[in-house]
């Protein structure tokens, strides 16, 4: 496994990520979908705010906890959504499986179990 250390080294990986997933119009759903890219967009985010907080640097890392902030991303909100309307899988998803299709698409955003609800409730109601 690869292992990356240097802040600059994630930052360069956690913007690449970013850009494949969230470049207007999403042209792949399972890249903006992806729970493996999930997990890793998620583990890069907190290892830069891990050595932020070991370098003692509060202001970013309250930085990138409002940067993660699902409110403060309406421009991600926006493309997640889009993706979900038009997903030939949405239909066939049990409620569970659209909350975690929102969080990966949105991730390393993060939002708290009742704005995933939400954001389900607004795709269902953008399909129709």
């Amino acid at each position: 496994m690869i292992q990356l250390e240097h802040k600059s080294d994630l930052i360069a990986l956690h913007r690449a990520i970013m850009e494949a997933k969230f470049h207007d119009p999403p042209s792949n759903e399972e890249v903006l979908t992806s729970p493996i890219l999930s997990r890793i967009s998620n583990a890069i985010l907190d290892d830069i705010v891990d050595i932020e907080r070991r370098e003692a640097r509060s202001q970013q890392v309250d930085s990138w906890r409002r940067w993660r902030d699902v409110g403060a991303r309406p421009e991600i909100v926006k493309l997640v959504i889009e993706c979900a309307r038009q997903s030939p899988h949405w239909a066939k998803m049990t409620r569970e499986d659209k909350g975690d299709y929102i969080r990966c698409g949105l991730s390393p955003i993060l939002a708290a179990p009742d704005e995933l609800a939400l954001l389900v409730d607004e795709v269902e109601k953008v399909r129709g």
